[in-house]
């Protein structure tokens, strides 16, 4: 029954994440025609991505298009964020214990470190280059506190969100200018 559960679970992620990708477009359409449920919607399909582990660059780029560089970075940083937040949570509560490695290992080693870093060893792990969304899952096995988790991660996702939000804003900004 376990195997089963394992199993249906990861066939929705995979499906999920198909239908995602390669109807991203329609589905920014609809956020962009959404009116006042445009900011909703968007910060919905930010936590979706995240959760799924899929790349979200492309959501963040958009982010800049579809609502400017300041509305669009707050909503990126929000969106981040509360994806973050949905990851480690889904880890911590669903798969406790499943993850966690044995006593007198490398990696227990790791965690302990990460565990006693608190919420320092999230600062590093948001700047390496490390997928962001495994390190939501990652994290959410350890014993860090959730508020170290995410007020790191809110702090230190802002570089990120400025610059790549400011990115869509400009490139579409640009576009424009060539087209006319």
């Amino acid at each position: 029954m376990k195997l089963l559960r394992w199993t249906i679970s990861i066939a929705l992620f995979l499906a999920s994440a198909y239908l995602f990708q390669h109807n991203l477009q329609r589905i920014l359409h609809g956020v962009d025609t959404a009116g006042v449920f445009a900011p909703i919607l968007f910060l919905i399909l930010h936590c979706f991505t995240s959760v799924l582990c899929l790349p979200t660059v492309l959501l963040v780029l958009a982010g800049g298009i579809l609502f400017g560089p300041v509305a669009g970075c707050m909503l990126n940083l929000l969106g981040a964020t509360l994806g973050a937040a949905c990851g480690f949570c889904i880890s911590r509560h669903l798969l406790p214990g499943v993850f966690r490695p044995k006593e007198n290992t490398r990696m227990h080693a790791w965690v302990a470190r990460v565990e006693h870093q608190g919420w320092k060893s999230v600062a590093l792990l948001r700047f390496a280059p490390v997928p962001y969304n495994l390190v939501n899952y990652a994290l959410g096995v350890t014993r860090i506190k959730f508020s170290h988790f995410l007020m790191a991660t809110l702090i230190c996702l802002v570089p990120n969100k400025i610059v790549v939000t400011y990115c869509g804003y400009a490139g579409i900004q640009l576009f424009d200018l060539i087209q006319s």
